[in-house]
């Protein structure tokens, strides 16, 4: 496969090109950070930052989230089919 976008450098504003499923849980932090987080089911998404402060969103169905998260907690969360993007 050709890529002709691999000698790039890669910034936020650069589509992903890698992507994982996202299992909310109160005790564990993400093993990678996303660039963005994809919400194929809206609710209530719970997420902490780096400093350790958690907020609430509400996101919509099939919609996205612009924020780099450490962590996602189950307690509070409602959304789902999660992925977070490299």
């Amino acid at each position: 496969m050709t890529d002709k976008f691999k000698s790039n450098a890669k910034g936020l504003e650069s589509p992903a090109d890698e992507h994982f499923i996202i299992v909310p849980d109160d005790d564990a932090d993400l093993t990678l950070v996303p660039r963005v987080i994809y919400i194929g089911s809206g609710g209530s998404l719970v997420v902490r930052d780096k400093s350790g402060v958690d907020a609430t969103y509400y996101p919509t169905d099939n919609s996205y989230i612009l924020f780099r998260a450490i962590r996602v907690l189950d307690t509070g969360t409602t959304a789902s089919n999660l992925i977070g993007n490299l």
